[in-house]
């Protein structure tokens, strides 16, 4: 089962909002108090959750405490309605499906199967009313439409877990067949023998107790007949606990730290989304949508940005669809920009009003990357083709003209000089790419392999900042240049003889370069463009021309190694 699109009207921060899913993952990012957890709100109010109780909490709807509070209430034509659409697989939702196909007398249907399920509230008569089209096809029958309700609600197609949630842990005990799908025929045969001898071994213990507890009430003025029995024993849905450890120890979850609980017990959720989906009986297969409110919390980045990876990854690989609402740009799709809903609130004279979808498509898919990061949408704007690439290695440099160095020696004419690794060179746009440790973090935890280079005369400035993140000089880090005036950088790797001809054609262009005019960084950029075309036009693979060259390429290979 996966959402497809949700319409929302008059709901506490929304007054109107649609947004649409267009993958199995999706990430509902925004600042605090934007609306994200209401649309996981209205999301829920379709389902009944897998650990709903008599106790679970309140999720009555109305005008009078639900409508956003700048719409008068008094109103009476004031309605909140939810529209949410759902698709249906025909293997998949088995269960669901075929329910829906043969109570609805759809006939011959598509493998993918369309419900639009509404829901309205309004002052008027004060009661709930419920609307419901399959393939686009409206139906009238109120009694179709309650039972389709009814169906889904008993599915029970819908997990949530709420990182931050006080007292979340209560999820540990489940139950056994309700988590794994049941048992095997064969080891339930074996688990009905075994329930039969403890069953009888108790009797005998009870009917023993029950003497004693005979001769010990006879001796009241009121006389009572005493029986014990045992209720039946269910050994297929004992409750379990999870335990984490090695070979030679173990540990029960709720001693391990909140960031590590949180986030087996999100594995547990999809565990359990899986097995759901793959039990025997057709009637009883379905695939459940599962709601995560900020499954970041308590995970150091470098682990949110592996499990973020995962959850991508998982929920794509396993059809299972997974809504988070997240402040973290790893719990950010990659794989797909128009899968990251940001939501923003309109603000009129100082005052806050309606939730709002800020376009995160096409040019703008920076946004959310840029509010979780924290960083200007400009600079994080270049980003974009290198970020949403397959390749899981990158080389970042200073600028382009250290890329076009590094294309060269990625040529196979150098032989066994040639730089090797597959991936991409990607320029950083200069050392301010330093001062920014959140994107530096963020790029790292995107490529599982990466080296950074940089001109040797900021070599100081730029070690410590990596140092600090740590990082090692030589192994994810290289200064590029030699130590010598005038050659602290990509173009101090070239030849006396390329730098003396450019140097003494272009004269006026090298006092400015080495002057404080304003023209100074233009008239660099100009040198080093008619450095690099020099090179190319002279310069010989396999000779002294790449000697310098070919020390950073062995370098770069033995990182990637």
């Amino acid at each position: 089962m996966r959402i497809n699109r949700i319409k929302i009207q008059n709901y506490r921060t929304i007054e109107h909002l649609e947004l649409e899913f267009p993958a199995y993952y999706a990430a509902i990012s925004g600042k605090n108090n934007s609306g994200k957890s209401n649309v996981i709100k209205a999301i829920r109010s379709f389902f009944r959750e897998v650990e709903s109780s008599p106790f679970s909490e309140d999720n009555d709807i109305g005008i009078k405490t639900d409508l956003p509070n700048w719409l008068s209430t008094e109103d009476a034509s004031r309605t909140i309605s939810f529209e949410l659409s759902l698709l249906l697989h025909r293997e998949l939702d088995a269960g669901l499906y075929r329910f829906v196909v043969t109570f609805l007398a759809l006939g011959e249907s598509p493998d993918e199967l369309m419900l639009t399920l509404r829901q309205s509230w309004s002052k008027l008569g004060g009661s709930k009313s419920l609307g419901l089209s399959c393939q686009r096809i409206e139906i009238e029958d109120a009694f179709k439409i309650e039972e389709v309700f009814k169906k889904i609600r008993s599915s029970r197609c819908l997990l949530f877990h709420n990182s931050t949630a006080q007292g979340h842990r209560y999820i540990i005990g489940r139950q056994f067949t309700r988590m794994f799908g049941g048992l095997p025929a064969d080891e339930a045969d074996q688990l009905k023998k075994a329930n039969t001898k403890v069953v009888d071994l108790l009797r005998k213990s009870a009917q023993r107790h029950q003497k004693d507890i005979i001769e010990l009430l006879g001796r009241l003025e009121e006389k009572y007949n005493v029986t014990l029995s045992l209720p039946p024993l269910e050994f297929d849905d004992v409750p379990f606990m999870v335990s984490l450890g090695d070979k030679s120890t173990s540990v029960p979850l709720d001693d391990w730290g909140s960031g590590t609980q949180n986030r087996t017990l999100i594995f547990l959720n999809i565990l359990r989304a899986k097995k759901n989906r793959e039990v025997g009986s057709e009637s009883d297969r379905i695939t459940p949508i599962l709601l995560i409110e900020e499954p970041e919390s308590f995970l150091h980045p470098s682990a949110q940005a592996e499990f973020g990876k995962m959850l991508q990854e998982i929920s794509e690989e396993l059809c299972v669809q997974v809504v988070t609402t997240t402040h973290s740009p790893y719990m950010l799709s990659l794989g797909n920009p128009r899968a990251n809903l940001l939501l923003e609130r309109r603000v009129e004279k100082s005052r806050l009003l309606d939730t709002q979808l800020i376009d995160a498509g096409g040019d703008n898919w920076m946004e959310p990357f840029g509010l979780a990061l924290g960083i200007d949408n400009e600079a994080f704007a270049s980003w974009r083709n290198v970020l949403f690439k397959r390749s899981n290695q990158i080389v970042l440099v200073e600028g382009e003209t250290d890329v076009e160095y590094f294309k060269m020696l990625r040529d196979g004419i150098h032989g066994s000089n040639a730089i090797t690794f597959e991936g991409e060179v990607f320029p950083y746009g200069g050392v301010g790419f330093f001062s920014n440790s959140i994107l530096i973090k963020f790029v790292m935890s995107r490529f599982s392999k990466f080296v950074i280079t940089y001109d040797l005369d900021h070599d100081a400035q730029i070690t410590k900042a990596l140092q600090n993140l740590g990082l090692k000089k030589g192994v994810h880090f290289f200064p590029i240049g030699q130590d010598k005036p005038g050659k602290r950088d990509v173009e101090g790797l070239l030849p006396d003889s390329i730098r003396g001809q450019v140097y003494s054609q272009f004269p006026d262009l090298v006092a400015i370069a080495s002057s404080a005019d304003k023209e100074r960084d233009s008239a660099r950029r100009k040198l080093k463009e008619h450095l690099l075309s020099e090179f190319r036009s002279k310069a010989q693979p396999g000779t002294e021309d790449f000697s310098e060259f070919y020390k950073l390429s062995k370098a770069i290979n033995r990182a990637f190694k």
